[in-house]
């Protein structure tokens, strides 16, 4: 017999039970995480490119915007190229084009993966600038963000801005701001040039983020750099209409798609764009917004183009001082669509696509370059959410033979033959180069991952290229899928797998992660970078996003039996090459640095194989060829 204090003894023994069960089973569910990155796919820039110099000092009035800085271009302002200089990192930035500080050198690779804790990580300092002569009050201004799109810097992390006094030849610190817990709006900063010092020859300014050298985290983001004499605290903005980033598709729900999926753009009849209009408020000049312009291009020959001949005034409207998000009307055809090709196309091609305004009383203003955007529309064989630029990596800890997984739509009905997945694993926190995953394909269920289609029987290990630009991951054999299906990997343990996350692009799909019987949706806002491709194996697995010449070679003699020679086009006597050879699974087989312009690859199965040649000094973009291998 159990007297009344024995049963309540049991009764908490089993619910302590239950509880510890039900706090395990909860304990192993996969849990997915957004963090930095310690590489990014940027062209690597020679000594010879980052050394150059402009021996005349820069001279008043200086306004600096970013917006036609590309990449890591070696600028007329700056004396080094630490910083991230994009279009896509900050949030409602000044104007289109920021300087993002982070832990990544020059050529995006992480300053020291192995340290921990806070040190001196990026660096902008600008050219000599002539102040002798300047009046009695120069303005220094500056907008600045913490975080944005990327990891917002802790407590402990910080940007300081230094001064270079000619005088005594010593950097003095004249400003400092700490890291926070969440991302924020621009903020101003103003200040007077009062020391006499300053007002010489060969004055300069410079900028130190203070954070984790491990990659891209703890972020800080310049916009809208301004230096100029006899200014107010409140004469720091010119009266300027800015643009503020990149454009959305032309391709509804897409940035990419096949071109032989291709019938009409099937965006809507209007394009959003953020825009604002810089302005001093306390002298508030009713400036409009004229929207001048909208093309479409093709190889230079024009193929729709409209003038919508509208104008906004800024006041009225709220451009001032603010970011807005504003129709742009394109010349899409009273069915919501429009195809300005003349002909279907019979392979792969590119659009460009181009949009114009000004503000009349700045006419167009001082930044002309923050008057236009362009958008390069790419159709080859592939479906893409994301635009190639990861703000963040993505992993899911806990993970071990579950997937993660996204969802497409095919543009075609009927459905097409899937031939393999571009795949941007993003280097991050962990060594992956040896976790092992297979290609999984599930069908879709009112929106939910249901049956298993197709799972490789190859087992495939992340690779990164010298600019860690997408790979494609072979299938086995071509899986055909219908509208709608869900493709992505399945980890084979519990090391997280980085992939790119394009934290931009928002609501375009939905992913998930875990196992078919237990699968969770990820709910962090952004896109996976994977791209499904379809029918063929591209020739060009190099994905970048500025124009850069692709490295041209021969290879012969192909077929052969492991043996080969490299003839090389247009070959600079300073530049050094590097080669590496996959398989289709994307599996490293051989690399090193190419001799005497020959490859044995000694004993090798028989079959088709890839040779991936990069440039050690030039920036080029890495050009591809396939081996076929026989007896």
């Amino acid at each position: 017999m159990l007297y009344p204090i024995q049963r309540s003894w049991i009764l908490l023994i089993s619910f302590l039970i239950l509880f510890c069960l039900s706090f395990s089973s909860f304990a192993q569910r996969p849990v997915a995480k957004l963090t930095g990155f310690s590489s990014m796919p940027i062209p690597e820039k020679s000594d010879l490119e980052i050394s150059k110099k402009t021996a005349a000092s820069l001279n008043l009035p200086l306004l600096i915007d970013f917006s036609s800085f590309e990449n890591q271009s070696d600028s007329i302002y700056f004396e080094d190229h630490y910083v991230f200089f994009n279009n896509h990192m900050a949030q409602d930035p000044i104007s289109k084009g920021v300087a993002t500080f982070d832990g990544l050198n020059e050529y995006g690779r992480a300053y020291d993966i192995s340290k921990t804790g806070t040190d001196t990580a990026d660096m902008l300092t600008s050219k000599p600038i002539n102040l002798n002569g300047a009046g009695d009050t120069v303005l220094f201004s500056f907008f600045y963000q913490k975080g944005g799109f990327g990891e917002v810097p802790a407590f402990d992390d910080s940007l300081s801005l230094r001064f270079f006094n000619p005088v005594t030849q010593k950097w003095n610190s004249v400003w400092n701001v700490s890291g926070t817990s969440t991302t924020s709006n621009f903020k101003q900063v103003s200040i007077p040039i009062l020391n006499d010092d300053y007002l010489n020859d060969g004055f300069k300014f410079r900028f130190i983020s203070f954070g984790s050298l491990q990659g891209a985290f703890d972020n800080w983001h310049l916009d809208y750099l301004s230096l100029n004499e006899n200014l107010g605290l409140k004469d720091s903005l010119f009266e300027d209409v800015a643009l503020l980033s990149q454009t959305q598709s032309l391709i509804k729900d897409y940035e990419s798609m096949p071109w032989f999926h291709y019938d009409t753009l099937l965006n809507e009849q209007t394009t959003q764009l953020k825009m604002r209009m810089n302005i001093i408020e306390d002298v508030l000049t009713g400036g409009n917004i004229n929207f001048n312009f909208f093309k479409i291009s093709q190889n230079g020959t024009t193929l729709k183009a409209s003038k919508p001949g509208v104008s906004k005034n800024a006041t009225t409207e709220g451009f001032v001082n603010r970011r807005v998000v504003y129709p742009f009307l394109s010349p899409i055809n009273n069915n919501g669509t429009f195809n300005p090709l003349t002909y279907p196309p019979t392979s792969e091609f590119t659009i460009n696509a181009e949009y114009h305004i000004s503000g009349t009383n700045s006419s167009p203003g001082p930044q002309q370059t923050n008057d236009t955007l362009y958008r390069k529309q790419e159709f080859k064989n592939y479906y893409a959410y994301d635009d190639g630029s990861a703000e963040r990596a993505y992993a899911v800890e806990g993970n071990q033979d579950g997937f993660i997984i996204a969802n497409y739509q095919l543009g075609i009905a009927g459905g097409d033959s899937l031939k393999g997945v571009y795949i941007y694993f993003a280097p991050a926190s962990y060594d992956i180069t040896q976790n092992e995953f297979s290609i999984v394909v599930y069908s879709n269920k009112n929106g939910l991952p249901d049956t298993l289609i197709y799972e490789s029987d190859s087992i495939y290990t992340p690779q990164f290229t010298s600019h860690n630009f997408y790979l494609p991951y072979v299938l086995d054999k071509s899986v055909f899928v219908r509208n709608n299906f869900f493709v992505g990997i399945r980890q084979k343990n519990n090391i997280p797998l980085s992939l790119g996350f394009d934290v931009f692009n928002q609501n375009r799909n939905s992913s998930f992660y875990g196992k078919l019987n237990d699968y969770y949706q990820n709910l962090d806002e952004g896109v996976l970078m994977m791209r499904p491709f379809f029918r063929y194996l591209p020739n060009d697995i190099g994905t970048v996003e500025n124009e850069i010449s692709e490295i041209g070679f021969s290879l012969f003699p192909n077929p052969n039996n492991g043996r080969f020679r490299i003839e090389l086009e247009n070959k600079d006597s300073n530049d050094e090459f590097e080669y590496h050879i996959l398989n289709l699974s994307g599996q490293l087989i051989k690399s090193g640095k190419l001799n005497n312009e020959e490859i044995d690859m000694g004993s090798i199965k028989p079959g088709i194989y890839i040779l991936q040649l990069n440039s050690l000094k030039l920036n080029s973009k890495p050009g591809f060829k396939k081996i076929m291998i026989t007896n």
